[in-house]
């Protein structure tokens, strides 16, 4: 969740982007050394468990941004599903960037939110008891995550139409979640089979 949180950091604070990331990010991975050399044993669970992840997240990043697409075009809607990345663009390049080189990496930097948002979901919740407790886990991260959008992007990206914005987020957080939630109980359901089924 690193990255979010420097998102967080960049909007409240007009922290710049990158340096609030390298902020975040270096902390995040000085937990991870400090977790992996006192558990070691643990690292090849760990491992798979985020592959897992990171597998899932693809798949609801897919399902977020067509989602967003879709209602948009469904309801010609005024907002465009991708408005933010030139701003995550400047926040990481600075604004004398050139806007192709804001948009590559503002749409980089959407990514990587998504896929380690999903890692992060299915490293804490991702193995729920059934496979709907895991729908709705999956729903309630995506609706977490809409709640700190709509707290923080209106006033941020001065949005014009905030009923569309809303609309649009919230179909998007919802297919999100749920696949996430989906697809993460069913890579670790199937992680906990391979190694019942491993010789001790």
């Amino acid at each position: 969740m690193a990255t979010g949180a420097a998102l967080v950091v960049h909007i409240l604070v007009d922290v710049p982007l990158w340096l609030s990331a390298l902020a975040t990010v270096s902390a995040a991975a000085a937990v991870l050394v400090i977790g992996a050399r006192r558990h070691p044993a643990d690292h090849q669970g760990g491992r798979q468990v985020i592959a897992a992840g990171a597998l899932s997240a693809v798949a609801a990043l897919v399902a977020y941004d067509v989602t967003r697409i879709v209602v948009c075009d469904v309801f010609d809607f005024t907002v465009t599903p991708f408005a933010a990345f030139k701003f995550f663009g400047a926040g990481l390049l600075g604004q004398g960037a050139s806007p192709t080189a804001k948009w590559v990496a503002g749409t980089a930097f959407h990514v990587t939110n998504a896929i380690t948002f999903g890692i992060a979901y299915t490293v804490l919740a991702g193995r729920q008891p059934t496979r709907r407790r895991a729908l709705g886990a999956g729903m309630a991260f995506g609706l977490g995550l809409e709640a700190v959008m709509l707290g923080l992007y209106p006033a941020w990206l001065q949005i014009p139409n905030m009923r569309e914005f809303f609309s649009m987020s919230l179909c998007g957080h919802l297919a999100y979640g749920s696949t996430l939630g989906a697809l993460a109980y069913h890579q670790l359901v199937r992680l906990e089979a391979q190694a019942q089924a491993a010789p001790a």
